[in-house]
Protein backbone atom coordinates (compact mmCIF):
# COMPACT_ATOMS: atom_id res chain seq x y z
CA UNK A 1 0.00 0.00 0.00
CA UNK A 2 1.28 3.10 -0.89
CA UNK A 3 1.28 6.41 1.52
CA UNK A 4 0.02 9.90 -0.49
CA UNK A 5 2.70 12.14 0.52
CA UNK A 6 1.29 15.78 1.04
CA UNK A 7 2.86 18.88 -0.46
CA UNK A 8 3.98 21.51 1.60
CA UNK A 9 5.80 25.10 0.69
CA UNK A 10 7.64 27.54 2.77
CA UNK A 11 8.43 31.44 1.63
CA UNK A 12 11.49 31.58 1.56
CA UNK A 13 14.26 28.80 1.63
CA UNK A 14 16.29 27.80 5.24
CA UNK A 15 19.17 28.08 3.31
CA UNK A 16 20.48 29.95 0.32
CA UNK A 17 19.63 27.86 -2.79
CA UNK A 18 17.72 25.63 -0.89
CA UNK A 19 13.85 24.02 -1.47
CA UNK A 20 11.13 26.11 -0.97
CA UNK A 21 8.32 22.69 -1.71
CA UNK A 22 8.75 18.94 -0.72
CA UNK A 23 6.59 15.93 -0.90
CA UNK A 24 6.65 14.66 3.06
CA UNK A 25 5.43 11.62 4.54
CA UNK A 26 2.20 12.44 6.75
CA UNK A 27 3.66 11.68 10.14
CA UNK A 28 6.40 14.50 9.17
CA UNK A 29 4.11 16.88 8.35
CA UNK A 30 3.70 18.64 11.55
CA UNK A 31 7.40 18.43 12.03
CA UNK A 32 8.15 20.22 8.94
CA UNK A 33 5.28 22.93 10.01
CA UNK A 34 7.33 23.81 13.03
CA UNK A 35 10.04 24.12 10.58
CA UNK A 36 8.64 27.01 8.61
CA UNK A 37 6.94 25.05 6.27
CA UNK A 38 2.96 25.08 5.23
CA UNK A 39 0.30 22.27 3.61
CA UNK A 40 -0.32 23.47 -0.23
CA UNK A 41 -3.86 23.16 -0.23
CA UNK A 42 -3.98 21.20 -3.41
CA UNK A 43 -8.14 20.77 -3.32
CA UNK A 44 -8.16 23.99 -6.34
CA UNK A 45 -8.55 22.25 -9.54
CA UNK A 46 -6.95 25.62 -10.94
CA UNK A 47 -3.34 26.43 -10.61
CA UNK A 48 -2.57 30.03 -11.30
CA UNK A 49 0.47 29.69 -13.79
CA UNK A 50 3.50 32.26 -14.61
CA UNK A 51 1.47 34.37 -16.83
CA UNK A 52 -1.29 34.63 -14.47
CA UNK A 53 0.68 35.99 -11.69
CA UNK A 54 1.67 32.52 -10.31
CA UNK A 55 4.72 31.25 -9.17
CA UNK A 56 6.66 29.12 -11.36
CA UNK A 57 8.67 27.04 -8.91
CA UNK A 58 5.15 26.69 -7.06
CA UNK A 59 1.86 25.80 -9.22
CA UNK A 60 -0.92 26.48 -7.55
CA UNK A 61 0.83 29.23 -5.35
CA UNK A 62 0.85 33.20 -5.90
CA UNK A 63 4.11 34.33 -6.72
CA UNK A 64 5.13 36.98 -3.55
CA UNK A 65 4.88 40.75 -5.00
CA UNK A 66 8.05 42.22 -5.76
CA UNK A 67 9.21 44.97 -3.95
CA UNK A 68 8.93 48.61 -5.23
CA UNK A 69 11.67 50.88 -4.97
Amino acid sequence: MSVKLITMYREEPAHPGGPTTADVHPEEAESMQSMGWRVLDNASSHKPNEAEGGDPDMPGKPRKPKPKG
